[in-house]
């Protein structure tokens, strides 16, 4: 479960005469790079497309150019959809500095360097700065390990310039495009802020502690790359889930309470979401015509992925 922690790191109507069994199934077609097309049928009886991109948010010039067939069908779609559409991408910076503010008044005077080891306070000088952890010790303990998380990506040589999500992104706006949203600002924000201040603050070790074995951070993150580079869809699965024996082992030492936060945790940014946007696309498919989304990989993988949330709301016949 810790896995999908330290990686990541964010809605319709139907007319009342059509019936989900009106609707013949739609066939899942996997194409280039976690790259797929469903092809179902419109509300309307004509054929309706949603092309899923599977992303990663980071990267370097070997993810590019993207593949001919996925730049096509990104160019003809009528709808374009991130992770946040382009209305809550504007108000982004606008949105973090007033969360960074009222993380800090919500912290009540807690001081993170009393909280930590002198080895984790050695450790995070070292990677933040002495005037960036003295600014972010005063907050609640999510915005240090997001930073963390995201220097985490750059040690290893890969930049979010670079990310796939930042470069269609750059394409929409140079061509005057807005695009939708799977999530709202709120809702990632909600997901970053997730948790007492205790409860964060064992996240923040724990990010820490991973971070400290250098050599098995930037192996993990490595293989990630090399694993969606290659189109790795098993590996790739293997590096960002846990199985179940892991999942066990890793929670048999935990206090009950720090348990149920991991679960919660998991449920709110896997597992909601997930449902949430099979949702979206089962109505995309029904309205009709071409959409075009492109969103974390992780969110295709898997046991709770989005395919097989739209498997059990009829949309993509089961195995």
């Amino acid at each position: 479960m810790k896995k999908v922690f330290s990686l990541i790191s964010v809605c319709f109507a139907v007319l009342f005469f059509i019936s989900c069994a009106s609707i013949p199934k739609a066939q899942l077609q996997p194409q280039e790079r976690f790259y797929w097309t469903i092809e179902g049928t419109s509300k309307n009886g004509q054929p309706s497309y949603v092309h899923i991109l599977g992303t990663i948010h980071m990267g370097d010039d070997r993810l590019y150019p993207l593949p001919e067939t996925v730049m096509n069908d990104f160019n003809k779609s009528k709808r374009v959809v991130a992770e946040i559409g382009s209305d809550d991408m504007n108000e982004l910076e606008l949105k973090i500095v007033t969360v960074m503010m009222d993380s800090m008044l919500k912290a009540h005077g807690h001081d993170l360097s009393k909280e930590l080891t002198p080895e984790e306070l050695e450790f995070l000088v070292n990677q933040l700065g002495m005037q960036t952890f003295t600014v972010l010790s005063r907050a609640e303990p999510w915005l240090i390990t997001y930073t963390l998380a995201s220097l985490q990506w750059t040690n290893s040589g890969l930049t979010s310039e670079k990310g796939i999500d930042t470069v269609l992104m750059g394409m929409l706006r140079n061509a005057g495009r807005k695009w939708e949203g799977l999530d709202t600002i709120d809702f990632q924000l909600k997901v970053l802020r997730y948790g007492t201040y205790e409860q964060q603050l064992y996240m923040l070790k724990d990010e820490i502690s991973e971070l400290m074995d250098t050599d098995k951070s930037d192996e993990l993150m490595l293989k990630m790359y090399e694993a969606y580079l290659n189109t790795d869809l098993e590996m790739m699965t293997e590096v960002c889930f846990d199985d179940d024996e892991e999942q066990a082992a890793e929670m048999e030492d935990l206090e009950p309470e720090i348990v149920e936060f991991l679960v919660g945790y998991n449920d709110l940014i896997l597992t909601q979401r997930n449902k949430s946007w099979a949702e979206k696309i089962k109505e995309w498919l029904k309205e009709g015509e071409e959409t075009f989304i492109f969103a974390g990989s992780a969110h295709f993988l898997g046991s709770e992925s989005v395919f097989e949330y739209l498997k059990k709301n009829g949309v993509l016949p089961r195995d």
